[in-house]
């Protein structure tokens, strides 16, 4: 979970949101979250292939709508389409790796195993940060 803000908080801000936070611990939501401005986004995904996918697949569930999509938009802008392709490349084959190379296992795990649905995600992920879209069609 994704808290974007428009600029740092402050101790108040601050004190709410761990109380958000806290909140859905106390019932149970087991949340990984954080909370950053678009400037320090753009730092992190710059520097993180994972944060960087997990970006290209964000919503926006509740909030400042223009800001979303701005924040959207310059991400998407800084994403070098050919940089992000190798970099995913590279993931997939050192998860083949440590699946042994073959779809073939008397018990294949279907997300991560070559032909599995990560590398379905794989081809969506690399589509958005082509510009092509975020579905199938």
């Amino acid at each position: 979970l994704l808290i974007l803000l428009p600029e740092d908080p402050d101790e108040a801000l601050r004190a709410v949101l761990e109380k958000l936070v806290g909140g859905f611990w106390d019932i149970g939501l087991d949340v990984g979250h954080s909370v950053r401005t678009p400037a320090q986004c753009l730092a992190e995904a710059a520097a993180d292939i994972t944060i960087r996918t997990a970006l290209i697949e964000a919503r926006l569930l509740t909030g400042h709508r223009e800001m979303f999509e701005q924040f959207m938009k310059n991400m998407l802008e800084h994403i070098d389409p050919k940089e992000f392709y190798k970099a995913k490349k590279q993931e997939q084959e050192e998860r083949y790796r440590r699946f042994q190379d073959t779809p073939f296992s008397l018990e294949p795990n279907l997300k991560e195993s070559p032909g599995g649905l990560r590398d379905l995600q794989v081809i969506l992920w690399i589509a958005q940060a082509a510009g092509l879209g975020r579905c199938w069609q």
